[in-house]
């Protein structure tokens, strides 16, 4: 269980979760906006902002993951940046 615990942690490192906040911030002002100009506050307009929310944040964690595979060999021979995970 330990090591299926450490494993977890690091692919949840990986996806930057200090950066899920700006991201959601981000989106949340321009949605809102949205929202307001329309006029429509219903439960499923609640609901369907809180499943783009959450899609957006996965899809920017996504490529945060993809960025860290793809940079891997530089990132390996950067001083500063060959201890992140």
């Amino acid at each position: 269980m330990q090591g299926y615990l450490t494993k977890l942690k690091g692919f949840v490192t990986l996806a930057r979760p200090g950066a899920w906040p700006v991201t959601l911030f981000t989106l949340s002002a321009g949605a809102a906006l949205a929202f307001f100009m329309q006029g429509n506050f219903s439960y499923t307009t609640i609901q369907q902002f809180v499943i783009l929310c959450i899609g957006f944040t996965a899809i920017a964690s996504g490529l945060y993951v993809l960025n860290d595979i793809n940079d891997a060999d530089f990132d390996r021979k950067n001083l500063s940046k060959k201890a992140d995970p």
